[in-house]
């Protein structure tokens, strides 16, 4: 499937053309952030019949796409505005919500999707992190364990990148998305399922991020830092859609269940953060001279620990120290891991591997 892509400053007012011809449109979004990076201003002013859907938390629980089909399924084009969780929200609502089934069971592979039943979809994101309006698989989670809803037509038909959205995120949250594109564009890098094509857009994706990551954190809000973590975050989601992810993402999701804050979980990007130099060095340092340019950008290792201090990502002992987990704890995420993620690893990775590498 071909996607329509525009990018670039000012690339939402774009919206009004794509939208031309559909009378009911289902706007997904998150709740504060919709308004707080400019796009409301943007894209009600440009569309009449929107309805708004929003009652939904961080990484999507089956639960709300099944509400969200039944209650939006009648609508003619399904565009999301957000982060990740947003954008796998809008294209599970508008894979599934005339599907003949259940939306669960096409989350958990019960069933197949229909693809002659899709809405149209159209992405906009306003992070620079997921990638999500470059691929095809969404972020489903169905009694507290992940799952990854997939197929070709879940591409967005549409996506919009417009830096000037990633004006107003919190130096936190740019760590934390930034760092989850980074890890995006070196795991497709390295990923089995790797080919020159996807390759090529990692290390172009983590040619810009490396670029402009600590300015972006810092708040630096220049078109030139703006321009190269949304291309660079782009580009890692084009690369993932055919490579896939790896290890430290495998590992990623089991620290997302515990709180840094209060109410709030660790970040999906913090949680990529704390194994990635760890698998790194596991993978190529001093193994696989095959990534040298890759080793080159991110300075191995010692770079990227470095990366990650310097952009205020905490690591598992700060964090056990902090008494967010415990070791305890790392050993059953080390027991849950998703078995088919960290199958793309480049190297095959044993349980005592992944000990190893979350410091046990």
């Amino acid at each position: 499937m071909k996607q329509e892509e525009y990018f670039g400053f000012d690339a939402v007012e774009n919206l009004e053309g794509v939208v031309k011809g559909y009378s009911e449109v289902l706007l997904v979004t998150g709740k504060g952030s919709y308004e707080g990076c400019g796009a409301r201003e943007e894209i009600e002013g440009q569309i009449e019949n929107l309805t708004r859907f929003c009652g939904f938390g961080v990484n999507p629980k089956v639960e709300d796409v099944e509400r969200g089909c039944k209650n939006y399924g009648d609508y003619g084009l399904v565009i999301a505005v957000g982060g990740g969780s947003v954008i796998d929200m809008g294209k599970s609502i508008s894979t599934l919500a005339r599907q003949d089934g259940e939306a669960r069971d096409y989350v958990t592979g019960k069933r197949g999707i229909d693809r002659s039943k899709n809405i149209p979809f159209v992405a906009i994101p306003t992070t620079a992190g997921s990638g999500s309006e470059a691929t095809h698989f969404a972020v489903v989670y169905v009694n507290g364990v992940k799952h990854s809803l997939a197929d070709d037509s879940m591409l967005p038909d549409v996506s919009i990148v417009d830096p000037n959205f990633l004006r107003s995120l919190g130096g936190y949250q740019r760590a934390c998305t930034s760092f989850d594109a980074l890890s995006q564009g070196i795991e497709s890098c390295w990923s089995r399922n790797s080919i020159g094509e996807s390759r090529r857009d990692s290390l172009d994706s983590v040619k810009h991020i490396v670029e402009s990551i600590e300015r972006y954190v810092q708040g630096d809000n220049s078109d030139i830092v703006l321009e190269n973590m949304a291309r660079g975050s782009n580009l890692a989601g084009q690369a993932i859609n055919v490579a896939k992810t790896t290890g430290a993402h495998a590992l990623s999701y089991g620290f997302t269940q515990f709180e840094i804050f209060p109410g709030q979980g660790i970040p999906h990007g913090h949680g990529v953060a704390l194994t990635l130099p760890e698998f790194f060095r596991f993978n190529i340092d001093g193994v696989n001279n095959r990534w040298i340019r890759l080793l080159g950008m991110v300075g191995g290792y010692e770079g990227l620990i470095g990366l990650r201090r310097s952009v205020g990502l905490e690591s598992i002992s700060e964090l056990i120290e902090k008494d967010v987990f415990d070791e305890d704890d790392l050993v059953r995420i080390v027991d849950n891991v998703n078995v088919d993620r960290s199958g793309n690893n480049p190297r095959d990775v044993s349980k005592d591997d992944l000990m190893k590498i979350v410091g046990l």
